[in-house]
């Protein structure tokens, strides 16, 4: 072999071997996080060799990179433990990391590309007077948007919301998004349920689902559920639970009693006249997101005829009909539970107290007393 032709091998060997360091097989971004969170608070410098320098924020993250998401560093600018010491050095080396998407120079924190991108695992290095790197420790998903948390060093920071993190002296921030990571497309949906609930209410179940929409084996671990109705006072909650767990790692069950509603609210309803609310389920999954959905659901209190009270009322309001809603202009209440409509008839009327001037009141006139 002559001197040239082995150098050129040489030069062949050393480009690949520099390619090859800055390609990574796949990324764990969930035990990078685990990994954040377990060291966010002290510092890792048992056993191995790593260190604690006094600008800790790249160490810490590089060590979250190496030992919860096996990647390799060692094509950077590396200290004898393996980490990248420097926080521009650390997003430098990951701009040209095979598989890693940079969105350079952003300054909002809902930004488009970070609201469809974020992920457990993935960098934000911010920018100012001096650069801060952070790792993403979790990620709350609501449909298109995203509730975003932050492990760091130097002092502990421990799932800082990316807002917070963002409102002191930096002015804008790089988000490193590792393509090869799984979850961040996975969500939960509500597929059935009991709507409406008629009146005088009991037991109603909805399901909840959890999709794990890149077939990387994700699973749901805990579940929350609400139950609520809408009025003038806000959300009025029937019923919740958090941290439930079932045997089934993609679907939950819930079932809760809801009884009748109570007195003293001005309830929002829809166009047929039942109290318009929602169920909303949320999980958190093994990639370490959080997903969220609601589903629309109504309550219809109008009871069969024998459980209505009705009176012989004293002013006129002609061309009303059944399951018709109307104006109260007065105080029209004889009675807990009866109210004044149509002079000389009878209607029927769901007990309500305590119904205010100017207040809305559905009800149904009995046919036979019209």
């Amino acid at each position: 072999m002559n001197q040239n032709n082995f150098l050129i091998k040489t030069i062949i060997i050393f480009f690949c071997f520099t390619l090859c360091s800055f390609s990574q097989a796949i990324y764990d971004g969930t035990g990078a996080a685990e990994y954040g969170d377990s060291w966010c608070s002290t510092f890792n410098n048992y056993g191995a060799c790593y260190k604690v320098y006094t600008n800790d924020c790249a160490n810490f993250v590089s060590q979250c990179l190496i030992e919860g998401g096996g990647m390799d560093l060692s094509g950077g600018s590396v200290d004898a433990c393996g980490c990248i010491v420097n926080a521009g050095d650390l997003e430098s080396f990951l701009e040209s990391v095979n598989g890693i998407t940079t969105f350079a120079d952003l300054d909002d924190t809902s930004d488009p590309e970070l609201m469809a991108n974020a992920s457990v695992g993935d960098v934000i290095v911010f920018h100012g007077t001096t650069n801060h790197a952070t790792i993403i420790s979790s990620v709350e998903k609501n449909g298109g948007n995203k509730t975003i948390y932050l492990d760091a060093h130097s002092s502990g920071q421990c799932a800082l919301l990316l807002e917070y993190m963002y409102s002191g002296s930096f002015t804008s921030f790089t988000f490193l998004h590792n393509g090869s990571n799984v979850g961040f497309n996975d969500y939960v949906k509500i597929p059935s349920g009991t709507t409406p609930i008629n009146y005088p209410g009991g037991n109603v179940t909805y399901v909840g689902q959890f999709v794990d929409a890149d077939g990387s084996g994700s699973t749901a671990n805990s579940w929350d559920w609400s139950l609520s109705f809408l009025s003038d006072k806000g959300t009025y909650i029937v019923a919740s639970a958090t941290g439930l767990t079932t045997g089934d790692p993609w679907q939950y069950s819930w079932t809760v009693n809801v009884g009748t509603l109570p007195n003293g609210y001005n309830w929002s309803r829809n166009s047929n006249g039942q109290i318009m609310g929602k169920v909303t389920v949320g999980c958190w999954d093994s990639d370490g997101y959080y997903h969220s959905a609601e589903m629309d659901i109504s309550y219809n209190d109008v009871p069969p005829n024998n459980d209505f009270v009705y009176k012989t009322i004293s002013t006129a309001q002609p061309n009303l009909t059944a399951h018709n809603s109307i104006q109260i202009s007065n105080s029209q209440i004889l009675s807990p539970g009866s109210i004044n409509f149509i002079a000389g008839s009878s209607i029927y009327i769901y007990p309500e107290t305590n119904i205010a001037s100017g207040s809305w009141v559905t009800f149904t006139i009995n046919p036979s007393q019209q």
